[in-house]
């Protein structure tokens, strides 16, 4: 009996630790999330309409005063080929900003849509990576209870001075 139950909770284990499990926020070395978001599409038809993604990047060198905040800083929106109007209810998840090994997880918390074109957010905290560098970057949003995944590859880091 005692053989039983530990067969058991093995095979729950194993079954816990196959299931897709959200990635944890920060910025960290992440080979199997990169590889894992490898194939993610760079466009995507939901809703009849064709959804691609637009990103901004940058790190902030402008003099202040006090402690100056140089974490990276991400603007990234939604849109739909032609200009044709989003599908209603889109919302933003998280974004995972790609960089060789590393990545940088972020939940996006504050998206807008002033128009009926565009689904934006922007967030801040991001690692301190170089200037210049070339960066892909995958968005995760929820459209009617469903998950969807988009792609922008060989986004370059700005920097603002």
């Amino acid at each position: 009996m005692r053989s039983v139950f530990l067969i058991f909770a093995a095979l729950v284990l194993c079954a816990a630790s196959c299931e897709k499990t959200t990635p944890a926020d920060g910025a960290r070395t992440d080979a199997k999330l990169v590889k894992a978001l490898q194939d993610t599409p760079q466009s995507l038809v939901v809703d009849g309409k064709t959804l691609l993604l637009s990103t901004e990047l940058w790190r902030d060198f402008m003099p202040s005063v006090g402690k100056a905040e140089r974490s990276l800083r991400a603007a990234v929106s939604i849109s739909a080929q032609d200009n044709e109007s989003l599908p209603s209810n889109l919302i933003f998840k998280r974004m995972v900003v790609l960089n060789g090994d590393s990545v940088w997880v972020q939940t996006m918390v504050n998206s807008e849509r002033s128009d009926d074109i565009r689904l934006k957010a922007n967030t801040t905290g991001g690692p301190e990576w170089t200037p210049d560098s070339q960066v892909d970057v995958v968005v995760e949003f929820m459209y009617q209870e469903k998950d969807y995944k988009l792609r922008q590859n060989s986004v370059q880091i700005r920097a603002t001075y």
